[in-house]
């Protein structure tokens, strides 16, 4: 409980959204709970190889949607995007607002790093309200545990009926990583599961170096069965909810995919920024190094840089990165088809 209490509070200080703090919700059991979603219904996914979604769009006439010839698959589990002032803890997906927040977000601008390599699939689910991480006590952690389940239901539904054994990756932001890891602890770590293991892409929240005992951190960009981790400041910044437990947090450059190094990589290893509006811009303007558990960049070789002000780069862990981790996706699944035809 004292670890989820501290992600909890790590939660509420990287969001950049507006919510009205001084709410005080209702109690979690006399707030209204939506109905379980069915996950045999498709509109109860927000991306599926099948429909068509944001996740299929690419930034750059450059890039390709490649998921129907995908022989590899990523179960997405997206961020916190129930943001509206609401007495419930948990969102209906049946909620407008919140499904167009999460398909013009997260699906738009972090599942659809995955299309050139992987079939992409990414559900809906009863996410937790973000005041639960302010007001954890009244309903915050029953609300999470609501939402796990509705993963977990998802993650099954989609193991018994499209997967067919195929290997896969599982990637997540925000909440979604508080999901992701139970997730992987619960179905895939010492597990049969583990074999079909590409990697993990946990973004935006701690993960420790050693979360898994039989999965072990990713120390080189072709590794397989392993994890990657990094939550995105600038330079010299530590947040005011920095702890000094962070130090064991699993930090992997997303510009270079190899062992933690306290260097700063070279501009030349950056292969673009995609934009709020899904443009890429700005290719070598990042450089980045691990250092105190974060993933520090120094500001963007931009003209403008002396009007950056930002020093809390969470809402951007994937953009910022977006090619590289595109192209690291794709060099994994290419170490993994080649091990399994020799």
């Amino acid at each position: 409980m004292n670890k989820l209490r501290l992600i909890c509070l790590i939660l509420i200080a990287l969001t950049s959204c507006k919510i009205n703090r001084h709410y005080r919700p209702l109690s979690f059991e006399e707030a209204e709970k939506p109905q379980a979603p069915d996950y045999s219904n498709v509109v109860n996914w927000a991306s599926l190889p099948k429909i068509n979604d944001p996740a299929d769009r690419v930034p750059s006439s450059s890039f390709t949607n490649n998921q129907q010839n995908a022989e590899v698959d990523v179960f997405f589990i997206h961020p916190t995007t129930f943001l509206s002032k609401s007495a419930n803890w948990n969102a209906s997906l049946d909620d407008q607002e919140t499904n167009n927040w999460t398909d013009n977000g997260p699906i738009l601008h972090q599942a659809s790093v995955f299309n050139e390599s992987c079939k992409i699939y990414a559900p809906r689910y009863r996410q937790a309200h973000l005041k639960s991480y302010f007001h954890a006590d009244e309903g915050g952690y029953q609300a999470l545990e609501l939402a796990y389940t509705d993963v977990k239901a998802a993650f099954e539904f989609y193991l018994a009926n499209y997967n067919s054994n195929r290997p896969f990756i599982i990637a997540s932001h925000s909440q979604g990583t508080n999901h992701a890891v139970r997730l992987i602890h619960e179905f895939i770590e010492n597990q049969a599961l583990e074999k079909q293991l590409i990697a993990a892409y946990l973004v935006g929240m701690p993960v420790m170096k050693n979360e898994f005992k039989s999965i072990k951190p990713c120390i080189m960009p072709e590794q397989n069965q392993c994890y990657c981790s990094w939550m995105t400041y600038s330079n010299g910044f530590k947040p005011k909810f920095y702890k000094e437990e962070w130090m064991n947090n699993l930090v992997t450059n997303p510009l270079t995919f190899n062992e933690v190094s306290s260097d700063w990589s070279k501009y030349e290893f950056h292969q673009g920024i995609v934009m709020g509006s899904f443009k890429l811009k700005y290719v070598s303007k990042l450089s980045t190094k691990c250092s105190d558990g974060m993933l520090q960049i120094k500001k963007p070789k931009v003209w403008y840089r002396f009007l950056i002000r930002t020093k809390n780069w969470h809402k951007a862990d994937y953009n910022l990165f977006w090619v590289n981790i595109r192209n690291n996706v794709k060099l994994r699944v290419s170490t993994m088809q080649t091990q399994n035809t020799n």
